[in-house]
């Protein structure tokens, strides 16, 4: 069974532009895999973690690990 629940977050200014830049930089990652997905017609998540992880790396350095996969 899957729970989900809902948080209200009560950031500081630096708190809150550091999780936007966060947000932006995730967001940018996607649009870097989706070429890779899209030229390899690969719509397996593990397969496709294979294929872009490095290229992600390089593209956006600031994105943690976690991130990436």
């Amino acid at each position: 069974m899957k729970r989900t629940i809902a948080l209200k977050l009560i950031l500081t200014q630096d708190q809150s532009e550091a999780l936007l830049e966060t947000q932006r930089a995730f967001a940018l990652a996607c649009n870097v895999i989706v070429p890779f997905a899209k030229e390899n017609r690969c719509w397996n998540q593990v397969d496709l973690h294979h294929l872009a992880y490095y290229s992600v790396k390089s593209a956006i350095p600031t994105l943690g690990s976690q991130m990436r996969c």
